[in-house]
């Protein structure tokens, strides 16, 4: 504004200069004129004088009878040389006629006759000068003019020098978006940071043809005021242009993401948003998915913004900021986007109800982020505004072309011209006048006034640059939400949480700031932020759970991954367990699993339904010992904090966490309906501090039918469509659910259709970097305080780790019994200890292993072998056969176990016989002896259907060659069980198996393993249908004698590093 105060000013003193001085040189032209009047007056008189004068003389010389002597005296007279005097020579003249008159008169004559002449010749120099009087005076007075002009140009070069210097150092200090397309800085141009809230960019250029370039006209930005261009009838691609330029600036001068464009163009159909179209390819996150052209198109856009103003009072502003821009300064980033509401061609395609909606975006929608750019359609009629009494357009900046062009006035800067600038495009220069100097005339001061504004050719590429960069980072943005440190840093200003005082505000990169909370009255934990605040997420006595829901890529996972951090630094191990479920592929808990998140102390991935279901019933046991506590302490009512207050003893509280919780309603035949438990949890859990988070998608319609999601009233609803929304928010709310336009964008309400606890949020993103850091240091902090646990950890898409199997425990229960061998298989599907299974020595404890999948089988029967032999030590005795290739390491793994203090023996196939003829001794000789007591042996047989050796006929008996195989076979898994010699055995299909072992060979595997199978081969192989329910990695135990059927998930095969270190210290610390 000073730089253009200080422009106007040096050309009014300039014009005041040039109209003084044209005023003194009209001044002397009349006065020269006027001069010349009288010079040519007194020359005619002159003349006049002369002629009488002349008669007079002859007059007299006739009189006298001299004549004569006259006429020769005049032809004989010479006029003197030089300027001659008129007056001096007629005063003389008329002296000597007076003396001619008398008697001797006539002596006069001679003289007489030269003053005429020399009079006449006088005369003739006065009428000279009277001609040639203008020109000498004309140009005495342009050379004076032309002295004063130079001297008053002098200075205005001296202005335009400070200006010229004063121009490149703005230019300089400008943003790129507030400067001309053509300007170099263009090339460098990148994407302001995102702390940017403010700035300004270039409307135009301020044009004045004696300045050596435009004054740019700039618009900060956010504005105050919406713009409405008028652009008459000979103007109308000047304003669209102004438009397309001008939204494109504002779009290059924020944040990627933080401004976006709706357009309403029912004239062009589309055409006038051309420069813009290019952004469609990024999706809607920065123009709106479609121009409106029509009359319904145009009715949703406007009717969108009304709603979106409403959200953003409510919401953001909520009596705390004048405006969205305060907002979002308070936050220190943009927390909710500005829109441009482009309205092309009004009043045209406006209804009697959008002509309303629009005057109400204009008057509201600045203060709200919303800024309507219009440009009126030419040659409207008055009966447009008379029509429905249309309501005036207030609020916005009004500009209006006249015949030249657009004009605006400044207060102290008078009038100036306005050349709106136009979109980028190959070729187009920014400036009327770029080198030359001023265009007021080719006077020439000799004052360098500097170099101006660098400006050249627009770069033909820059506006698919500019496009793809502002598109690709906005797209990047849609998929980003609050920084974790940013939005604990607004939560901790109010210094405490729930209640409860914090010595410092918790900063996740701080651990010394964590567990300072206590659980004792509920669990406060961030979420997100509503503008400049944080979104909590409060579970308490009367809020016993949270549903978080929304359709898929809406950011349920990233919500439950900042709801679990948060918690884990809020509180510590002692004031929360957390138990997290995922019934599908839920890679984020998996984090949580890999870093023993000291709090929980079961992590699952595509959980069985039958787990969730036992942990499920394990909190309803809790719940109902907790209730049993309160009663007979502090009254069931009074809750944890009192309880704590009374006995001094914590109760943490439990978080359970289901995502994709939908798959309980699919759980197989026999596992227990969970609707119950879900039902008891969310009606009573609270109070006791159990609390529910359930999550799924808006695409599990079972997840939607089951019961539990109306009991939950607390809910975190992300993107859904409109039943969804009308289903879960409640018609109150649909259409605020409805508008999250990004993921992470969210709802949160404590009921549907509570419009008082609603909340529109943007969920804290937690960076994977982040996550690692945080859980790293979560879980030194718990083995440096020693508090916490490590967390059973569970994962559907992979087979359950040996080596995190409680493997000293079992050994100390094992080892009791010598002659019942104990042996681990895996994990439980459901709460509960690990998966044994004890051979005794009596008829049929063999085990038989079904299982398509190579790893599954060879792991199962490593597994139980390791086992065995830390159990038993050296009352135990291994012989394996493996008939797999050895690749498949399952040989080699038996060799590292057989180096510690016990025995076992790893053989080949070309060894078999051998192998079962020592085994089918030993059996006969402890038989014979009647020896029950003798250490116990396994066979392990692995792959047996790759046992070529093992073939019977078509009838099913066997083959010659092999019958003395089998015959040993037969004394070993028949009668070794008995005393002690038990085989394990695995087998890749049943058709395979068939072809190997005879019935009366099967009939002595009481015990039987089977993975996943049809449910034909199930039956026949193991009397169950289950085979056909069982994932990838599970498998069904079955003991037809004991009639136990279990599903369970069977252990891989240990590392082979981790069984060298197993033996090592088994050798260091065992004896035979």
């Amino acid at each position: 504004d000073q730089l253009l105060e200080r422009t106007a000013a040096l050309l009014r003193t300039l014009d005041t200069d040039e109209a003084g001085l044209a005023e003194d040189e009209e001044e002397q032209r009349l006065r020269i004129e006027a001069e010349k009047k009288e010079y040519r007056a007194a020359a005619e008189r002159a003349l006049d004088e002369l002629g009488q004068f002349g008669a007079e003389a002859e007059k007299i010389a006739t009189k006298k009878g001299k004549l004569d002597v006259l006429q020769q005296s005049m032809a004989r007279a010479r006029p003197p040389k030089g300027k001659l005097d008129y007056a001096q020579i007629r005063t003389e003249l008329l002296d000597e006629l007076r003396t001619a008159r008398g008697i001797t008169g006539a002596i006069r004559l001679p003289r007489i006759g030269e003053l005429l002449v020399t009079i006449g010749a006088a005369v003739e120099q006065m009428v000279d000068e009277a001609e040639h009087y203008t020109e000498r005076r004309l140009r005495e007075a342009a050379q004076e003019t032309q002295t004063e002009t130079k001297e008053a140009r002098a200075s205005f070069d001296i202005g335009l020098m400070v200006l010229n210097r004063d121009l490149v150092t703005l230019d300089e200090a400008l943003p790129t978006a507030a400067r001309p397309w053509g300007s170099p800085a263009w090339h460098g141009w990148h994407p302001p940071a995102d702390d940017t809230t403010q700035t300004v960019v270039r409307l135009g250029g301020l044009a004045d043809p004696r300045l050596p370039a435009e004054l740019p006209m700039l618009w900060a930005f956010p504005p105050e005021e919406g713009l409405f261009l008028d652009p008459g009838a000979q103007h109308r691609d000047a304003a669209i242009a102004a438009v397309q330029s001008l939204t494109l600036r504002v779009l290059c001068a924020m944040p990627p993401g933080s401004v976006r464009v709706s357009v309403i163009d029912p004239k062009g159909l589309g055409d006038a948003a051309a420069p813009l179209m290019g952004f469609a390819e990024h999706g809607d996150v920065v123009l709106g998915e479609s121009v409106a052209t029509t009359g319904p198109d145009i009715d949703q856009v406007l009717g969108e913004t009304s709603r979106h103003i409403e959200r953003v009072v409510q919401h953001y502003l909520r009596g705390r900021f004048a405006t969205l821009a305060e907002a979002n300064a308070a936050a220190g980033e943009i927390v909710e986007p500005y829109r441009l509401l482009l309205v092309l061609y009004h009043p045209a395609g406006l209804s009697e109800a959008s002509t309303a909606m629009l005057a109400a975006i204009a008057a509201n929608g600045p203060r709200c982020g919303v800024f309507p750019i219009i440009t009126k359609q030419a040659q409207v009629g008055q009966a447009f505004a008379t029509a429905w009494n249309a309501p005036k357009l207030d609020g916005l900046t009004m500009h209006k072309a006249d015949k030249h062009g657009f004009a605006v006035t400044f207060r102290k800067a008078g009038t100036w011209q306005v050349r709106f600038d136009e979109p980028p495009a190959a070729g187009h220069v920014d400036a009327l006048d770029l080198t030359g100097g001023p265009v007021t005339d080719d006077v020439d001061t000799g004052i360098d006034i500097g170099p101006t504004v660098e400006i050249g050719p627009v770069d033909p590429m820059l506006l698919d640059r500019l496009v793809a960069t502002i598109g690709g980072g906005a797209t990047a943005r849609r998929e980003r939400s609050v920084a974790i440190d940013r939005l604990f840093a607004v939560f901790g200003r109010g210094g405490g949480i729930g209640g409860a005082t914090l010595d410092r505000p918790v900063d996740p990169e701080q651990s010394s700031t964590w567990w300072q909370a206590s659980s004792a009255h509920g669990l406060l934990v961030p979420i997100g932020r509503t503008g400049a605040d944080a979104t909590a997420v409060r579970l308490d006595a009367s809020r016993s759970g949270l549903l978080v829901i929304g359709r898929p890529g809406s950011g349920i996972g990233n919500a439950l991954t900042a709801l679990v951090l948060g918690l884990g630094l809020i509180y510590g191990p002692d004031e929360l367990e957390l138990r997290l479920l995922g019934m599908g592929t839920t890679p984020e808990l998996g984090r949580f699993a890999e870093h023993a998140l000291p709090h929980a102390s079961i992590v699952a991935d595509e959980a069985d339904p039958a787990l969730v279901v036992s942990v499920l019933a394990d909190l309803v046991d809790e719940l109902e010992r907790r209730y049993e506590l309160l009663r007979s302490t502090v009254g069931e009512r009074a809750g944890l904090g009192a309880y704590r207050d009374e006995t001094g003893e914590r109760l943490p509280r439990i978080v359970c966490l289901i995502d994709q919780f939908g798959a309980l309603a699919r759980r197989r035949p026999g596992t227990a309906d969970p609707t119950p438990l879900l039902d008891r949890l969310a009606r009573l859990g609270g109070p006791v501090g159990i609390q529910l988070v359930l999550a799924t998608s808006t695409a599990d319609a079972d997840a939607k039918d089951l019961g539990v999601v109306d009991l939950l009233g607390p809910r975190l609803l992300l993107r859904m469509d409109d039943d969804d929304a009308r289903r879960f928010a409640g018609e109150e709310l649909a259409d605020e659910v409805r508008a999250a336009a990004l993921p992470g964008d969210a709802s949160l309400l404590a009921a549907p259709g509570d419009v008082a606890s609603h909340r529109s949020l943007r969920t804290v993103l937690v960076e994977p970097l982040d996550l690692e850091l945080c859980l790293r240091e979560v879980r030194r902090l718990a083995d440096e305080r020693g508090t916490g646990r490590r967390p059973r950890v569970v994962s559907g898409r992979k087979p359950a780790r040996f080596e995190q199997a409680d493997l000293a425990t079992f050994v100390r229960r094992a080892a009791t019994d010598v002659r019942t061998t104990s042996l681990l298989l895996g994990d439980p599907i459901q709460l509960g200890p690990p998966v044994e299974l004890d051979l005794r020595r009596r008829d049929g404890e063999n085990v038989l292993a079904l299982t398509p999948d190579a790893a599954q089988g060879q792991g199962l029967l490593l597994a139980a072998v390791t086992s065995a032999v830390f159990a038993q030590g050296g009352h135990l005795a291994t012989m394996a056969l493996d008939f797999m290739p050895m690749e498949d390491g399952f040989t080699e793994s038996m060799h590292v176990l057989g180096a510690g203090p016990w025995t076992i023996q790893p053989a080949r196939r070309r060894s078999m016989a051998q192998v079962l003829d020592v085994i089918a001794r030993i059996v006969r000789d402890r038989t014979d002896a009647d020896d029950a007591r003798a250490k116990t042996v396994l066979l392990v047989l692995n792959g047996l259907g790759r046992a070529r050796e093992l073939t019977l006929d078509a009838g099913g008996a066997p083959e010659a060659e092999a019958a003395h195989l089998y015959e040993q076979l037969e004394v070993i898994v028949r009668h070794g069980p008995e005393v002690g010699v038990h085989t394990l055995a695995w087998c890749d299909s049943l058709e395979r198996l068939e072809r190997r072992l005879p019935p009366r060979l099967l009939d002595g595997f009481a015990r039987r393993i089977a993975g996943p199978a049809s449910a034909e081969d199930g039956v026949v192989f193991a009397d169950t249908e289950t085979t056909a329910t069982l994932s990838a990695n599970q498998a069904v135990l079955v003991d037809v004698d004991q009639g136990r059927l279990e599903t369970f998930a069977p252990y891989a095969a240990p590392p082979r590093d981790w069984l060298l270190r197993a033996v090592q210290a088994a050798s260091g610390h065992t004896d035979d």
